[in-house]
């Protein structure tokens, strides 16, 4: 008799947009072994530019949870509360529905509050849980009551061993497992014709394209990539600077707009936002730049060493865990503008070193960041945590 596949259930608490986890669980959908784990996603309706059409398009298998809709800064202070106590209440009550219907053997929270909904859901259905995880709450009191709730997890995985152990020290003493498990990476791309129908595609190979892949938030640096990339573009006319990603902050989108213009190179400053295979960026690239603040491993690092593109990016988080400095990339202290000045200055010109760089970068990729290596990690922690279940 045929065993039958282990039904995960991954917890999204807000919606399928753009960004780093979503990318993960789209990632873990299209590479788990499908006789073996059949995965399930719910999450409420995503407003706004979201990764439904890349779900889709893996034939996903997507229950929607109904919620209120309203926007939390708008609503008055008094009222927000209330109208999220009663989405809490509206997502549980259909949560333990699910997890009941499709006869769930395991739950998968995403984040801190896709982790907590599965937590307590566990406290109901005698379930095994895991949480991913990339950095503690820093609120006082939710974040304490959030870290004791996270003591009963099954297994915690972050994609780096820096924000592990910080997470860690954060949670406490836990009967649960820490993991290191990076982003099992696949980069897609279109094909050559519906790329020619792209805005931004570009076949002029003298162009340096400079390219940062990320949400536009503050902590991500694109305001210090535009300074630095200010200082240096009248040495070197060839270079273009392109953000690529979603605005999470449309204040601080068109402050960075505004300081393009300011600087004198608007014209060399592109802002895309790009619904599709992020593939094709990156074949548009020639040096991959990541100037976080603040960070884990973010995907689009590994996404770039498995093309082989020269990186610069900061040392934060567990970005020196997979760069070595002078090897795979070129690494700089957090808002260190004369070191990043110096590096791309140094790659713009220098191809032969951008090649090396890449060319190393992908050797690494391949020896320790294989996304059948970390999907076998994660199918082999799932399937252990479902044994005795069964």
């Amino acid at each position: 008799m045929k065993k039958q596949p282990i039904n995960i259930l991954s917890i999204v608490a807000y919606g399928l947009s753009f960004g780093g986890d979503e990318t993960r669980l789209l990632n873990q959908c299209r590479l788990i072994n499908k006789e073996k784990f059949n995965c399930i996603i719910c999450t409420p309706r995503s407003a706004g530019a979201n990764m439904m059409s890349h779900f889709k398009n893996i034939d996903a298998k997507i229950i929607y949870i109904t919620i209120l809709p309203f926007n939390l800064k708008s609503v008055w202070k008094p009222l927000r509360f209330f109208l999220l106590l009663i989405n809490f209440v509206m997502y549980s009550v259909q949560l333990v529905r699910i997890l009941y219907n499709k006869k769930i053997d395991i739950i998968d929270g995403r984040l801190l509050a896709g982790g907590i909904y599965g937590l307590l859901a566990k406290k109901i259905m005698g379930l095994p849980v895991l949480v991913t995880l990339y950095q503690k709450s820093d609120y006082s009191f939710l974040g304490s009551l959030c870290s004791y709730l996270l003591r009963s997890s099954d297994v915690i995985i972050c994609d780096s061993q820096m924000r592990l152990d910080e997470l860690k020290e954060w949670i406490g003493k836990s009967r649960a497992r820490f993991l290191v498990i990076p982003s099992a990476i696949e980069v897609k791309f279109s094909d050559k014709d519906e790329l020619r129908r792209m805005s931004w595609y570009r076949e002029d190979t003298k162009k340096i394209v400079i390219g940062q892949i990320a949400s536009i938030i503050p902590f991500k640096g694109q305001d210090l990539l535009i300074d630095v990339f200010g200082d240096i573009s009248a040495l070197h006319s060839m270079a273009e600077l392109w953000l690529i990603g979603y605005s999470r902050d449309d204040i601080y989108y068109d402050r960075l707009q505004q300081q393009a213009c300011e600087l004198g190179i608007g014209d060399k400053v592109r802002f895309i936002s790009y619904p599709g295979y992020i593939g094709d960026v990156f074949k548009m690239i020639d040096i991959q730049v990541h100037a976080s603040r603040f960070d884990s491993l973010p995907n689009s690092i590994l996404e770039g060493m498995s093309l082989g593109k020269a990186l610069i990016a900061s040392s934060v988080g567990g970005i020196p865990e997979v760069v070595d400095h002078g090897l795979t990339g070129l690494l700089f202290e957090v808002n260190d503008r004369r070191a990043l000045a110096d590096h791309l200055s140094e790659l713009i010109v220098d191809e032969k070193k951008r090649e090396r760089l890449g060319q190393a970068a992908r050797k690494r990729f391949e020896e320790g960041y294989s996304p059948d290596f970390l999907i076998k990690q994660l199918e082999d922690e799932i399937a252990d945590l479902t044994t005795c279940k069964r």
